[in-house]
Formats: C-alpha cells, sequence, structure tokens
C-alpha cells in the first residue's frame, strides 16, 4: 500500500507543477522527495520478494508427496530466476539511465 500511494502522488503533484509551468519548484518538489521515492521502491522489491516467498511457501503447505518436492523446486528457481532478471534490469538502469543524468548534470 505504501509503494502505492507514494507512486500515485509523486506523479500527481509533479505533473500537475509542470503543466503550471512551475518548472523550479518541481526541481525543488523532485529534490525533496528524493528519499520518499528510494523508500518506496525499497517497499516495491520488499514487497515481490515477499510474494515470491510466500507463493513457494503456499505451494509447499499445499502439495503432498512426491509431487510437492517437484513443485517447489520448479517455483523457487523460477523465483529465483526473476530476481536475477529483476537485479540485471536494475543494473543496467542505473548503467546507462542514472549514469548519464548524473555526468549531464556536470
Amino acid at each position: 500500500a505504501y509503494t502505492t500511494v507514494v507512486f500515485t502522488l509523486l506523479p500527481l503533484y509533479s505533473k500537475m507543477a509542470l503543466g503550471r509551468g512551475y518548472d523550479q519548484q518541481f526541481l525543488k518538489f523532485w529534490a525533496a522527495t528524493a528519499q520518499i521515492r528510494e523508500t518506496g521502491f525499497t517497499a516495491f522489491l520488499f514487497s515481490l520478494v515477499s510474494f515470491e516467498v510466500a507463493f513457494v511457501l503456499s505451494l509447499y503447505l499445499r502439495t503432498r508427496g512426491r509431487r510437492k518436492r517437484m513443485l517447489v523446486t520448479i517455483a523457487t528457481i523460477i523465483c529465483v530466476l526473476s530476481f536475477w532478471e529483476w537485479t540485471t534490469v536494475m543494473k543496467l538502469a542505473s548503467q546507462y539511465l542514472f549514469t548519464l543524468r548524473a555526468e549531464a548534470e556536470y
């Protein structure tokens, strides 16, 4: 819920400021809310990982016998691979998007 509220309010106020031509005020607002955006993103990642753990645990608790071991193993592998993909996307964003912004500012 925290992530949803944060990433709903921030674009709402940002677009309002930019739409009214308050470019300088927007930049100040954006800088002032940097920590809130970072916390929201961290909460988002935590919720994704929590969902995956809950999914694997649900399979573990709801299945029986040999099928249980196979399903839990497959689900765990899929979860680990998806987490690896997410981290790859975040690393690429840092490398190509956020590094360029920092270089352009100097």
